[in-house]
């Protein structure tokens, strides 16, 4: 049975000892004996000084067609993330470079495409063919030419990183052309400075002038958002109402539409934020005032404090839901995985199924570039 895209994609939230040294035989007194699968034993000896504060999180496991792992993918991810390389130091980015990149080999696959064979003339090569398939989608308005770039991008890195491999037989000069230009520009002080960057023949040039966004839209990480239609948010409303979302879900919408909170405030609410919807703080309008920001384990965006009102209604679910069982089983497993990283009352009113966070706050302690909140469902291993 063939996988789908999204069942190629794997997260595995916490690679656990990711810097420690891995071998055949015990290397010092902190060497831990394993045993794999119950057959070969091997040796793990932690790092003295990189302990799970440093090791990955979120990370994208990617499969084959068969369900096997895409070993070498697999390998250039791990590396590129554990050496801190530009652009794979956030999860976020490190994921989206994992999918393009699985969107690469599904196409080879569907071509029946060697990804290794880059004999013959350029328009024969596999980087060549999927350029050009890139160019089509960006002349019909499918994708632009920053997407183009990107996905390029992490395909070249990938066969860069091979080509360095011992016995390796990829011709790096064969995926693709690759110049040094020398670029001039001036600081905050007026003075000029050059730097090299490398030019590759499989992108193209992007205008740095912005496009003026649409009356009614606000222009947000790239993409022009606008408020919903009555209809449309009439529609939504019905829907949250279905089977199709759970408890959990349902209020983290519900917040959004009543406070305005963006997604890393509503899942960085901690239990202890409880205490502001207790009945002597009810404010004459009907709402509860919780303060977001700086200090209080809420992140927002750039930082900044807010103040949230809630109203009393769904202030009153949302107890309710944290007092319920499936929320306290959620703790009980976050608590039993993270021991005491996090005291009863800083741990996330909303977790997953598995007691993870949907969203790491930048005040957990376990947090750091790598470690932030992921977008959309993907399989957890």
């Amino acid at each position: 049975m063939e996988l789908s895209k999204k069942e190629r994609i794997i997260l595995i939230r916490h690679v656990e000892n990711t810097y420690a040294e891995i071998s055949s035989t015990p290397v010092s007194n902190q060497s831990v004996s394993r045993s794999c699968r119950g057959k070969q034993t091997y040796f793990l000896t932690p790092h003295l000084a990189l302990d799970a504060r440093h090791d990955i999180y979120l990370f994208p496991f990617l499969l084959n067609l068969d369900g096997s792992p895409w070993v070498d993918a697999n390998l250039f991810l791990f590396s590129a993330a554990l050496e801190n390389r530009k652009g794979y130091t956030v999860s976020d980015a490190l994921r989206q470079k994992a999918s393009m990149l699985l969107d690469y080999k599904i196409f080879c696959e569907h071509k029946n495409i060697d990804l290794m064979r880059f004999a013959g003339r350029k328009p024969k090569r596999p980087t060549y063919i999927y350029f050009f398939d890139l160019l089509q989608q960006v002349d019909s308005g499918d994708i632009k030419r920053g997407n183009l770039n990107k996905r390029t991008k992490v395909i070249y890195d990938f066969y860069k990183y091979l080509s360095a491999e011992p016995n390796s037989l990829i011709d790096l000069e064969r995926v693709d052309a690759v110049e040094s230009v020398r670029l001039f520009t001036k600081n905050s002080h007026g003075r000029s400075y050059g730097f090299n960057i490398e030019k590759r023949g499989q992108s193209l040039a992007i205008s740095r002038q912005p496009n003026p966004v649409r009356i009614g839209f606000v222009r947000e990480y790239g993409e022009e958002l606008r408020p919903l239609r009555d209809a449309e948010l009439e529609d939504l409303l019905k829907v949250l109402q279905t089977k199709a979302f759970s408890v959990d879900e349902r209020l983290m919408h519900y917040i959004a539409m009543h406070t305005g909170a963006r997604k890393q405030t509503i899942l960085t609410m901690r239990m202890k934020h409880l205490d502001a919807f207790s009945p002597d703080r009810l404010l004459p309008d009907g709402t509860y005032r919780l303060n977001a920001g700086p200090g209080t384990g809420i992140d927002t965006k750039f930082n900044k404090p807010q103040a949230l009102y809630f109203p009393r209604m769904l202030a009153e679910q949302i107890c309710v839901y944290a007092k319920c069982q499936k929320a306290k089983d959620r703790r009980s497993k976050f608590i039993y995985k993270h021991g005491g990283e996090l005291s009863e009352e800083d741990i996330y009113i909303f977790l997953s199924p598995e007691g993870e966070p949907h969203y790491m706050a930048k005040t957990d302690p376990r947090y750091k570039m790598k470690k932030v909140g992921h977008k959309g469902a993907i399989p957890i291993i």
